[in-house]
């Protein structure tokens, strides 16, 4: 399954774009969990990853939610502030 996910802040900057084309299998279901997994499998999103959360259709998603082919899937990085 071919799945976009949405760059912001810090990871656009690491990427150099402001998305990502991954590839997922379909079997087992894709978990935002796996794509968060593929997304750390990036050189310059690895040590970025393991600090974000994945939004799914709006929403942050938990590890076992599932995804499907046309969610919108958004990589959101911690946010500092004070």
């Amino acid at each position: 399954m071919r799945l976009e996910v949405l760059l912001f802040a810090e990871a656009r900057e690491r990427a150099g774009t402001d998305r990502l084309a991954i590839e997922l299998p379909d079997e087992p279901a894709p978990t935002a969990g796996a794509v968060l997994e593929t997304l750390a499998r990036q050189p310059e999103l690895a040590e970025l990853v393991p600090r974000c959360r994945l939004a799914v259709a709006h929403r942050l998603a938990a590890g076992s939610d599932p995804v499907q082919p046309g969610d919108e899937l958004a990589l959101i990085p911690p946010v500092g502030g004070g």
